[in-house]
């Protein structure tokens, strides 16, 4: 198995077919201080990474600066943790550690199950076992 990708900025890697993913992402740059570069999956070089499709179509992958990978609600989290707001990196730190990450990544795989029923969905969301 290759090395995994080094990258010079933590990049988010994200359904770009997705219309949820679409406008997370939107609020996330129009909320959030610091946002990290974003590529959506199709265009990603995923191999790259060293993460499957399966995996980026199933969850969001924040790749750090120095090839890490994280998906999901400890993408979220990495998300926060770059944070200049001392706030916004304690709550996502508060998502890295038990009971709180164990009702964090619940959380995440139901909205991720269920994005084609959020604000911003498409028809064209790609959830796996959907049926279209």
């Amino acid at each position: 198995m290759a090395e995994p990708l080094m990258v010079s900025s933590p990049v988010l890697i994200y359904d770009g077919d997705c219309g949820f993913c679409q406008w997370s992402l939107a609020k996330g740059r129009r909320f959030l201080p610091v946002m990290p570069a974003a590529e959506p999956l199709q265009f990603a070089d995923l191999a790259g990474y060293g993460i499957t499709e399966q995996e980026a179509l199933s969850a969001v992958q924040f790749v750090a600066a120095d090839g890490t990978v994280h998906s999901g609600h400890r993408a979220v989290a990495d998300v926060l943790l770059s944070q200049p707001a001392f706030w916004l990196r304690w709550g996502g730190a508060l998502l890295t550690v038990p009971p709180v990450s164990f009702a964090a990544a619940l959380a995440y795989r139901w909205v991720a199950g269920h994005r084609h029923l959020l604000p911003g969905h498409t028809d064209a969301c790609a959830v796996p076992g959907r049926q279209a």
